[in-house]
């Protein structure tokens, strides 16, 4: 049988840029955290501003507005922490978005073997995955493959070897 490519199948783990779920998780973290330190400066600044009004009533007002801003913008971003969090968790998400199952949940998986002629290592692999290891066996590899190895195929990959 002749030598095939060994087929990449990309994992958020390992694969070099990770998976889009993990990009986005990554990206609402950052902007979570990023608007917590912005309400937090808002508030000491507010606190500073109160502190050095003295008694200019005007700078004291504003001051407390900008002390009351500051906190309404950190129940806002808690808010928005807390929806994202239980978005994901009641959707069964965490391992799209590069987290753990949630506690009794698992990832669901195909366990693919006797495919490692094709360059396709024995193990378990997500649905993505798995689709993306069927597109890369193409025509010639069917072709050259006798009817038990085309079975096996269309096994993991229904329709990809006639």
């Amino acid at each position: 049988m002749p030598a095939f490519p060994t087929i990449w199948i990309p994992t958020p783990e390992v694969g070099p840029q990770g998976s889009f779920g993990s990009l986005l998780n990554s990206f609402i973290t950052w902007a979570i955290a990023i608007g917590a330190l912005a309400t937090l400066a808002f508030i000491l600044i507010g606190g500073f501003s109160y502190i050095t009004a003295q008694d200019d009533e005007k700078k004291a007002e504003g001051a407390r507005k900008t002390i009351t801003n500051g906190v309404i913008g950190l129940i806002i971003i808690s808010a928005a922490f807390i929806i994202w969090r239980l978005v994901v968790s009641l959707l069964g998400l965490e391992t799209l978005f590069g987290g753990e199952p949630a506690a009794g949940g698992s990832v669901p998986c195909t366990q693919v073997t006797g495919l490692t002629s094709y360059g396709i290592a024995d193990g378990c692999y997500s649905p993505s995955q798995v689709q993306a290891a069927c597109s890369n066996i193409n025509a010639l590899m069917c072709t050259n493959a006798d009817a038990a190895e085309k079975a096996l195929i269309n096994t993991y990959c229904p329709g990809q070897c006639p």
